[in-house]
């Protein structure tokens, strides 16, 4: 997700619903902030694998622990307090064991500007 921002902002929290396909296998899920060339700039990653025809909601930002529930099925994902965004960063949400393309991602970040 690109942020699009024209000057630096701080990130507050990304919040997102991993919708896992049917394919068998265990996600690896992390975020990363990237900075306008691609480099990273921070990353997390969720405490626990998510498996097929899962959808968790993980909350990552500042300050908080690393940690799963079961009920409701979600992850906290810890970022650096106050990550200082540069222009036009984005946002990646990937997974690392690479099972299934078709995964779905819905994200929003919380910034100030």
């Amino acid at each position: 997700m690109a942020l699009s921002n024209s000057a630096f902002a701080v990130l507050a929290s990304v919040a997102l619903i991993y919708t896992a396909s049917a394919t068998v296998g265990n996600r690896t899920v992390a975020v990363q902030v990237l900075d306008a060339s691609g480099n990273i700039i921070a990353q997390t990653a969720a405490a626990a694998a998510i498996t097929a025809n899962q959808a968790p909601r993980l909350i990552a930002g500042g300050g908080l622990p690393s940690v799963s529930f079961a009920a409701p099925l979600m992850q906290l994902l810890p970022l650096p307090d106050q990550l200082s965004l540069p222009v036009n960063c984005s946002i990646k949400v990937l997974d690392s064991a690479n099972i299934d393309a078709n995964d779905q991602v819905a994200m929003v970040a919380i910034v100030a500007m």
